[in-house]
């Protein structure tokens, strides 16, 4: 057989298990190494098993060329007692530390041990589930790192034999990113879901003491759906507009520092980084808005969006009785229902953009299009549905800083205002300009014919011609883009 179809495991857990399963289901000769291999009947677990050979750990080495470690890492050191015969070999470090650590990764410290192997980290981002089950719909994308370039394509090659995209991550050192990702809980998460939290309790507090202090005729009974639904609305219009925000002052910025190459202040780049959270944030509080909406539309709750028609019964011997009753909406309860859920719907087509998957199947065009114009109307209609719903009443009702319709709408506002300065023609050209490469008090002579007297000038004048701008902090993020039409944000994407 070929050499080049015999992989060695070390180890026989889960994961060395379903990597061996998925190897020889994939034409590949196995061996297992253990150090009771009498014991261990792989058999039993899957029939797929019963191919491999189950030897020594020193058998298992000597049988290929390639050796994937599938131990846990605080056993590795036993492998020092195999220097001699694993000279020369790939080893395959899948292991990941249990905690986060900003010194050598795993894979750095097993080179250390055996400096005369090769190691190549990968599989390590995979679980064994995943590896095992083609149905479990994981992703399939693993991530290969190593100082040698021929050892990475050893193994990407056999990555994507048995399956799975696998993608060149860079040298070793790289295992030290591949190591700490798979640590974290929801990276990136952290800040917007406290300030989503924040934000809701918030509003639910201004909703207890305008409606149960301030106004007292509301039910305790009404907390659960009408106060919830209010909340919900208030919540998702803000977020949406927290999204589209970072993107102008990230614009002015530029404006007011003369080159897009200057770093943004950290919050400000916290904020750019935040927003496709705050915006899936926004769209699950849109849909607990028209939920909760539906489960209480009628009457009793929102009288004013439905028509009021009498019923008389007459009296005998007594004064007629007039009895109201709710039949269908009107206008106002019609528009707002349908500008709810057209606003709605395009959350919708915004978030699904914002899923890899779904995001992978457009082109830059397409998906920035989404994100940002169609991102904008989005946002602009649900503005507007929130306008419809308020609007008649503030005009008959002019307490408006009781009215929960009016607050929500106080910061989206702000943002339209300071979108439109964006879109102000001067300005939105200036900072296109920027975008495009122009440096405020900075001259570059690109003319051939000019090259070497410029140089000379320089020289002789202590200048120098440099793309770094006057704000002296650089930023290699070019082409990063902020979400809302506004790219080439630095640092805006790590």
């Amino acid at each position: 057989m070929d050499k080049n179809r015999e992989i060695s495991i070390i180890g026989t857990g889960d994961f060395g298990c379903a990597l061996a399963k998925r190897l020889i289901q994939n034409g590949y000769q196995v061996t297992i190494g253990s150090r009771s291999p009498l014991n261990r009947n792989l058999g039993k677990r899957n029939e797929t098993l019963k191919t491999a050979r189950v030897v020594s750990v020193r058998d298992s080495i000597m049988a290929s060329n390639m050796v994937i470690v599938a131990i846990p890492y605080e056993h590795v050191g036993s492998l020092k007692s195999h220097e001699d015969i694993l000279e020369g070999k790939i080893l395959v470090d899948v292991s990941n530390p249990s905690t986060i650590s900003k010194e050598r990764s795993n894979a750095e410290k097993l080179a250390d041990l055996l400096p005369k192997s090769v190691v190549v980290k990968c599989f390590n981002t995979m679980s064994a589930y995943s590896i095992d089950d083609d149905t479990s719909n994981e992703h399939r994308q693993v991530y290969v790192a190593s100082d040698d370039a021929h050892a990475s394509e050893v193994v990407i090659q056999l990555a994507k034999d048995i399956g799975f995209a696998a993608h060149n991550v860079g040298r070793l050192q790289k295992a030290r990113d591949l190591e700490s990702n798979t640590l974290y809980l929801f990276r990136g998460w952290g800040w917007p879901t406290l300030f989503t939290i924040g934000l809701f309790l918030a509003e639910l507090l201004y909703l207890f003491i305008v409606m149960y202090m301030v106004v007292d005729r509301y039910e305790k009974s009404q907390i659960p759906t009408y106060v919830l639904y209010k909340a919900a609305g208030a919540v998702s219009l803000n977020l949406l507009a927290f999204c589209y925000l970072p993107g102008v002052f990230a614009a002015f910025a530029q404006i007011y520092y003369g080159s897009k190459h200057t770093r943004f202040q950290p919050w400000l780049n916290s904020w750019l980084q935040g927003r496709k959270q705050l915006g899936i944030y926004s769209l699950l509080f849109g849909f607990v808005h028209m939920i909760t909406v539906m489960s209480c539309m009628n009457g009793a709750y929102f009288d004013y969006l439905f028509k009021r028609q009498y019923v008389t019964v007459k009296g005998n011997g007594t004064d007629d009785t007039i009895i109201p009753v709710d039949t269908k909406m009107n206008l106002h309860g019609e528009g707002c229902i349908a500008t709810g859920l057209i606003a709605l719907c395009s959350m919708a087509i915004v978030g699904l953009a914002s899923v890899p998957a779904i995001g992978s199947l457009l082109n830059w065009r397409e998906w920035r299009f989404i994100q940002s114009r169609f991102g904008l109307v989005c946002f602009l209609l649900t503005v507007g549905h929130c306008m419809v719903h308020g609007v008649p009443r503030w005009m008959i009702q002019r307490d408006l800083v009781l009215r929960n319709s009016f607050m929500s709408l106080i910061f989206p506002w702000f943002t339209l205002l300071l979108k439109i300065i964006y879109f102000v023609p001067c300005v939105h050209l200036h900072v296109w300009k920027i975008r495009s490469g122009y440096e405020r008090g900075v001259r570059c002579d690109f003319e051939k014919s000019s090259t070497e007297s410029y140089a000379n000038e320089a020289f002789a004048n202590g200048k120098k011609c440099s793309a770094g701008g006057d704000q002296g902090v650089q930023s290699g993020s070019d082409d990063a883009e902020n979400g809302d039409g506004d790219s080439s944000l630095p640092n805006s994407v790590p």
